[in-house]
């Protein structure tokens, strides 16, 4: 528990508790989103009061973005190796 909680008296309990010691060491607005959101799913999904519909659309929606990123890393990737850059330079800088 961070400082902040403990100022409050330990009053908050889990995941909000969670959230206040983790946007006091992180505010969200300097996380990266995707980060955040994910973050936000695993403690959203531990809340009694959630919603089944909304919790899946987070999940789905999380694992889209990430399987478009892998392809889009994958494709740089395969386009840096054919690009034989190395090779290129050397050769560029031997005449």
């Amino acid at each position: 528990m961070g400082l902040a909680l403990r100022l409050v008296g330990g009053s908050l309990r889990y995941p909000l508790a969670e959230q206040v010691d983790h946007a006091m060491k992180r505010p969200i607005r300097k996380g990266l989103e995707r980060i955040e959101a994910r973050r936000y799913i695993s403690i959203y999904q531990d809340e009694a009061s959630d919603d089944e519909t909304l919790l899946k659309l987070a999940k789905l929606d999380f694992n889209l973005v990430q399987s478009l990123h892998k392809e889009e890393l994958s494709n740089l990737s395969r386009w840096w190796k054919e690009l034989d850059f190395a090779t290129s330079i050397q050769s560029y800088l031997l005449h």
